[in-house]
């Protein structure tokens, strides 16, 4: 375990050190170089806010009491054109995203059902939450968001869309139900949320995008906070709290 950060200080002949607990990052608040090296070559458990027993990654470090969360995009959550490509369908990087910036991506498609996917890391029967923001081109169309048969109706305006998905589904789609249909995305999460009290879609966690110690945590995908998930959840739309 990680949860403390010691220091030696040296007086005269005398060293003297302390421990400063770590509530949610490897980064600590320190003049100068505060963030330490941290390594464990195996799997262990992390209990949160809510006493459940997370199974963290080799290598991350593990902040006791504090909400996990843990975006499963794999290789990229804001790159698509990483992502697997439906037979007719294009990606195309630089697209006005809701920040003022160019990182968002359009998708389009020729034929029914074609668009994008990517295989999370989550497997099996366990509860799981997709979130991305999606705007239209035109409006209306319908997009397929996360698993097959969970849908979203777009408007030409960004927002953040979110569905349930429950059973053995594993990949994450984005795909229109119609032909010839264009939209744009941006920043896509799947979060494993089986036991959770609150499973509305927690804060964005990147994948693919910072490099050690990430978010904090040492390991690609995972931060950890200090307050409750202020996110709520209203005809699969996202409000941020």
């Amino acid at each position: 375990m990680s949860r403390f950060l010691t220091k030696g200080l040296l007086r005269g002949s005398e060293v003297t050190s302390f421990e400063l607990q770590l509530q949610t990052s490897l980064v600590a608040l320190a003049r100068g170089s505060g963030t330490p090296t941290f390594t464990r070559a195996t799997t262990a458990y992390q209990t949160d806010f809510e006493g459940k027993q997370n199974l963290v990654l080799s290598g991350e470090a593990r902040m006791q009491g504090a909400r996990r969360v843990r975006n499963g995009i794999v290789t990229s959550s804001e790159n698509f054109s990483a992502w697997l490509v439906d037979g007719a369908a294009t990606v195309t990087a630089g697209q006005s995203d809701p920040l003022g910036g160019t990182t968002a991506y359009k998708i389009a498609n020729t034929t029914a059902g074609n668009g994008v996917f990517n295989a999370p890391i989550f497997s099996g029967a366990n509860d799981k939450r997709y979130s991305v923001w999606l705007c239209g081109e035109v409006g209306g169309e319908v997009i397929t968001v996360g698993a097959t048969g969970l849908t979203v109706t777009l408007t030409t305006s960004w927002l953040r869309y979110s569905t349930l998905g429950i059973g053995t589904d594993t990949n994450f789609l984005l795909r229109p139900t119609g032909a010839n249909k264009t939209f744009y995305a941006w920043r896509a999460q799947a979060e494993q949320i089986a036991g959770q009290a609150n499973q509305n879609p927690s804060e964005y966690v990147s994948v693919g995008v910072l490099s050690a110690p990430y978010h904090g945590a040492g390991v690609d995908g995972v931060k950890y906070f200090n307050y409750l998930n202020p996110n709520t959840v209203a005809d699969n739309i996202v409000t941020e709290g």
